[in-house]
């Protein structure tokens, strides 16, 4: 059952780590297809697959963050045989966030090795207290702001609406999100963002050194909120670099 929550585009029998990544709200594990060849075969990517979504449909989403981000903690000891390694798109870092937390505190369980965080506001910062416009002209202002979904999609109605329904609920999350006050991990923190993302500053990805007794460092790329989908070899290099130190 733990497995539900996981799908791996390209198995490397050799590889010495797992990267698992976070799709963004909205998104689904299908997001870091991609990604599965341009790493070294010492680097086996892993998806998440969010419930309620792509080939989980008839799965009742969890109702929040931490909730999903404790059943994802306690299903990652499955892949717990070799160090793991999250990463975490907008949403999906807070989400990884959280997962990390519960790993660090899980009786048995092998803590993260490292946590990337990408595109978000840390959890303390006050890019996050804002409230997310759930009504329909919000979520298609906020989608074609954003980047990231195709004009196929913003223009087939009932593509879109599926969408709509999934970003409306992601967005209820996040706006029901309250992280504990000081609330750390004791992996390392990487975060990355884009220089011309109109949803997250400096200042927010620079907030979070706060939430790690670990190391941290910030890296920015040429871009938008979804900056990943133009930068991918230059992300692969730098993800590359974190994980061997």
């Amino acid at each position: 059952m733990a497995r539900r929550w996981f799908r791996c585009f390209a198995r490397q029998p050799a590889a010495s780590l797992r990267l698992v990544c976070f799709p963004h709200a909205g998104g689904a594990a299908s997001f870091f297809f991609p990604w599965a060849k341009p790493f070294s075969p010492s680097v086996e990517v892993w998806a998440i697959r969010y419930p309620g979504r792509e080939d989980r449909p008839a799965e009742e989403p969890l109702a929040g963050i931490e909730a999903m981000a404790g059943e994802i903690a306690h299903a990652l000891t499955v892949l717990a045989d070799r160090p793991i390694v999250l990463f975490g798109h907008s949403m999906g870092a807070l989400v990884a966030f959280e997962t990390a937390r519960h790993r660090d505190r899980l009786a048995g369980g092998a803590p993260v090795t490292r946590l990337i965080a990408s595109s978000s506001p840390a959890p303390i910062s006050t890019g996050l207290a804002r409230t997310r416009g759930t009504d329909d002209a919000s979520l298609r202002r906020d989608l074609r702001q954003g980047g990231g979904t195709s004009d196929a999609v913003l223009d087939h109605p009932e593509l879109l609406e599926i969408v709509l329904e999934t970003l409306r609920a992601d967005y209820r999350r996040l706006n029901g999100y309250r992280p504990l006050p000081g609330a750390t991990t004791g992996a390392p923190i990487t975060v990355i963002g884009g220089s011309d993302d109109p949803t997250v500053d400096d200042g927010d990805l620079a907030a979070w050194q706060a939430h790690t007794t670990s190391t941290f460092d910030r890296h920015i790329f040429t871009g938008g909120h979804f900056h990943l989908a133009d930068t991918l070899p230059a992300i692969v290099a730098l993800v590359t670099r974190e994980l061997a130190s």
